[in-house]
């Protein structure tokens, strides 16, 4: 099964080429090459693929420091969440 991150999940590193490194020929010579388990990427591509659509309300808490989820991304939240209303109020 080919790896498409576009789709969601990677399944497979096995024919990955990695670039970029000091010595990539190495690199690549090295790395340690793994394939999912079908059973694995079934699972993961039945149970955990996200929508974005929430059936609950979703409460998010970040640090001004937060080095995983930077703050400006609860600020851009807000304005998506907003941005229905204001186009409602003319604003």
């Amino acid at each position: 099964m080919p790896a498409r991150l576009w789709e969601g999940f990677r399944s497979t590193i096995a024919k990955r080429l990695y670039l970029g490194s000091d010595n990539d020929i190495l690199l690549n010579i090295r790395v340690i090459r793994v394939a999912a388990q079908p059973a694995a990427v079934t699972a993961m591509n039945t149970s955990y693929r996200t929508t974005g659509v929430l059936r609950r309300p979703l409460i998010t808490l970040h640090t001004l420091r937060d080095q995983q989820v930077p703050y400006a991304h609860e600020l851009l939240s807000l304005s998506r969440r907003l941005l229905p209303v204001r186009c409602l109020l003319g604003i």
